[in-house]
């Protein structure tokens, strides 16, 4: 009897905390992981799952009730599942997610892409990220081999020199784009196509000018 009366308890009493807000995951892992044994990464799973019924009712009657914001829901829900599929495939590539891989270092990057994009912009702490990255890894890699060039040999392009080279990059992005490179603009295809509109309009100006005269 014990063995379906502790997890149905458990499940019980984690919705009615879940309902109130509390939070009714930390219960349920508690119960799965001290009481019935159940492995740590195998009891996320489960609560992961768990929470998805969960939250679908508190959806539906936060909005019975008008409690939810659309705006809000429409921004945040395509980048807060974007970051969840980052997070899935970081844990898939890596095997394992340890507290020492975000280190302050990580934290301090983090800021530096949202303060290249834009701090007031979704779109620009993903454009900033890109950059940074490509930058970093890719764009000035060749930097740090010290093979000569068209027969020259550069003393200084060495191992670290592309870290140099990428501050004064970062020192020139930030001098001449003082709220990043987005500022607080977003990514609209509606921005895009009356940009190209009032481009060609500019265009037809002239030439229905010179057909004028």
């Amino acid at each position: 009897m014990k063995s379906w009366l502790i997890p149905m308890a458990a499940g019980f009493g984690a919705g009615i905390l879940s309902a109130w807000g509390v939070g009714g995951g930390t219960l349920l892992l508690l119960v799965m992981t001290l009481i019935l044994g159940v492995p740590q990464q195998q009891a996320a799973a489960v609560n992961l799952l768990y929470f998805l019924p969960t939250a679908a009712m508190g959806v539906i009657a936060h909005k019975r009730n008008g409690l939810l914001e659309t705006e809000v829901l429409k921004s945040a829900i395509p980048w807060g599942a974007a970051a969840a599929v980052g997070g899935a495939l970081l844990a898939m590539f890596q095997s394992s997610i340890q507290a020492n891989t975000f280190t302050s270092t990580m934290t301090y990057e983090i800021l530096l892409i949202v303060v290249i994009g834009g701090i007031g912009s979704i779109t620009g702490s993903i454009l900033g990220s890109f950059l940074y990255i490509a930058c970093s890894e890719w764009w000035l890699r060749f930097l740090d081999d010290p093979m000569p060039y068209i027969g020259v040999s550069v003393p200084f392009m060495r191992g670290g020199f592309r870290m140099l080279v990428f501050s004064v990059v970062i020192m020139i992005v930030v001098l001449f784009f003082r709220k990043g490179i987005m500022g607080d603009r977003e990514f609209s295809w509606d921005g895009i196509i009356n940009f190209f509109g009032k481009l060609f309009k500019k265009k037809d100006k002239p030439a229905k000018e010179v057909a004028s005269k």
